[in-house]
């Protein structure tokens, strides 16, 4: 059971920038860009990611579930999509705690945080969680490891949900959405922090989204849905929207939980490709980043607390300011080079262009291997038994 192929070129697009944009959100730097209005909400776009998810998976698969060998199938395709790169990272990160435990026995840095620390990111207790994708389903009670992975275990458990409803027949996927959508909003005003949660109720952020993209998906085929053309009009009026929603509904507020609600008609205009900005998404830099979008989003946590880790022991050890005293993600960020917002300009490109290059590398030699290895499980033909 394969996937359908088409590509949605302009989709990978946006999916790239905005893998990027959360990219800068996480690097807490003192500077103009990132103080750029909007900035402060760049951590939606994971929202876009669900909502793109759900339409995306829903063209792919939801007319290929039926059996419980196709969700077999879906299943395993869908783990050597996620998992291999996020194992990759987890190792990553444990070799370089290994190396910071290491240099710390020696006295020649002096971390924030005894290597292995439960109360920092990298617990042991939180390891074999990470590894199995089930971090983010209320376990702890902190983020850990390759912390925007918290989403990954998120999107992996909403495939299992969607296979279950598209198994049990269209009625009850179609009912079973509309409670999803319901249950995740709920979930999500109950915890009164806005949309910014992750290991505690990221998993009603998942399904909010997630099912709103797959309904996107049923609009866009029906006979409801607006004339490409039309949709190829709207774009820079989505644009638009996306900019104003980031400035003055994003960050901490309440009104963040709405948008899915805004990326589900986002989805749906840039899937027409048909308008100017489409057109401009299809070029080849832009087309890269979709390809490296998932290494962008996947990579940019070990860079960024590598980066962080070894800013902090160089302040400790070598005595050089370069942290701000409030240390309080929504006043001072992290670095702040002494008040200079042009070096932490020049430090964010230089993160940028570090994640873009690793991406790169890790599309190549860890996403397509993994992809190919899990994806040949479920395709090779079965050896039938000899008469």
């Amino acid at each position: 059971m394969a996937a359908q192929n088409h590509r949605f070129a302009v989709l990978d697009g946006w999916r790239g920038i905005a893998a990027l944009g959360v990219a800068i959100y996480h690097f807490r730097v003192y500077s103009h860009i990132a103080a750029m209005p909007g900035m402060q909400g760049a951590y939606l776009f994971v929202d876009f990611f669900f909502v793109l998810s759900g339409f995306v998976i829903s063209y792919a698969y939801g007319d290929r579930l039926a059996r419980w060998s196709d969700i077999g199938g879906f299943a395993v395709r869908r783990f050597g999509r996620l998992w291999p790169l996020h194992a990759a990272t987890l190792l990553f990160l444990f070799l370089f705690e290994v190396a910071k435990s290491d240099a710390a026995r020696h006295g020649w840095l002096h971390p924030a945080h005894p290597p292995f620390d439960p109360a920092g990111f990298y617990g042991w207790a939180s390891l074999p969680t990470n590894l199995t994708l089930i971090q983010a389903l209320g376990i702890h009670d902190h983020l850990s490891w390759n912390t925007p992975a918290w989403s990954i275990c998120v999107e992996f458990w909403m495939y299992a949900v969607f296979a279950v409803l598209c198994w049990s027949g269209k009625r009850s996927l179609v009912i079973g959405g509309i409670v999803c959508i319901l249950a995740g909003f709920a979930g999500l005003f109950m915890a009164g922090k806005g949309m910014n949660v992750s290991y505690d109720f990221g998993l009603f952020r998942g399904l909010a989204g997630f099912f709103l993209g797959h309904f996107t998906y049923r609009l866009s085929r029906s006979r409801l849905a607006p004339s490409r053309d039309w949709l190829g009009s709207c774009e820079f009026p989505a644009l638009a929207a996306v900019a104003l929603f980031l400035i003055f509904a994003g960050g901490d507020r309440i009104t963040s939980v709405l948008a899915p609600l805004l990326f589900a008609p986002v989805v749906l205009v840039f899937a027409a490709e048909r308008g100017a900005v489409s057109r401009a998404m299809r070029a080849a830099p832009i087309a890269y980043l979709g390809a490296w979008s998932y290494s962008i989003y996947m990579v940019h946590g070990p860079i960024t607390d590598i980066i962080m880790s070894l800013a902090a022991a160089a302040e400790r050890t070598l005595h050089i300011p370069l942290h701000s005293a409030d240390q309080a993600r929504t006043a001072a960020p992290s670095l702040s080079f002494g008040g200079n917002a042009y070096l932490g300009d020049a430090t964010i490109l230089a993160y940028l262009v570090a994640v873009i290059a690793m991406s790169a590398l890790t599309y190549r030699w860890i996403e397509m291997p993994g992809r190919r290895f899990f994806n040949d499980l479920v395709s090779r033909p079965r050896v039938q038994p000899a008469e």
